[in-house]
């Protein structure tokens, strides 16, 4: 049986409760540096780069893309979530809450049970540098941030994206306090 995937506000969950375990290839691959063998239980394609950890609880799998999306791979939640930035953090999870980080420089703190997007916090690059660089939306203005298409204007776009403070960082969460790192320099403890 085949799992679809259907989206549900700019988030993708499993509607059969957990993706096709019986996807993959039929005989295991060699481990490259360790020699055993593994099979591929399942695997799940984004609509762009995954380039963050994925976090587990409950036995739902929470994972963000560049596409904008954060995933939660099981039927037993709903998220509705419309990210307007690209997420690098791994989520991190604590009482029903999962803190994620996004390229425009905000903490986004999701509730699990519900999937309410709840109090954001904007760092200070975001602050000082968003009303320049987003648009009305929260959207990067491209043509602010890449003054042309070589790979020099493209470095100076990145190091303009690097001003609005993204959280690139893992959030970790302890006693209360989640904290994590940011490109305006600041290392963020918030409650």
């Amino acid at each position: 049986m085949q799992s679809s995937i259907v989206i549900c506000a700019n988030v993708i969950v499993c509607p059969s409760g957990r993706p096709d375990l019986n996807r993959g290839p039929p005989a295991p691959e060699a481990g490259a540096l360790t020699g055993l063998r593994y099979a591929v239980r399942w695997s799940f394609a984004a609509g762009d780069v995954i380039h963050a950890s994925p976090a587990v609880s409950a036995a739902v799998v929470y994972i963000g893309s560049w596409d904008r999306n954060l995933y939660a791979l099981d039927a037993a939640i709903r998220i509705d979530l419309q990210n307007k930035a690209v997420s690098f953090s791994s989520p991190a999870i604590a009482a029903d809450v999962a803190f994620y980080g996004t390229s425009d420089g905000f903490l986004n703190p999701i509730g699990l049970r519900d999937g309410a997007l709840l109090a954001r916090f904007q760092t200070d690059g975001s602050k000082e540098n968003g009303p320049r660089l987003l648009d009305e939306n929260g959207l990067f203005r491209p043509a602010l941030m890449y003054p042309d298409r070589t790979l020099d204007g493209m470095m100076i776009g990145m190091r303009t994206m690097m001003t609005l403070g993204p959280v690139l960082s893992s959030p970790v969460v302890a006693d209360g306090i989640v904290y994590f790192g940011s490109t305006d320099g600041h290392l963020y403890a918030v409650r």
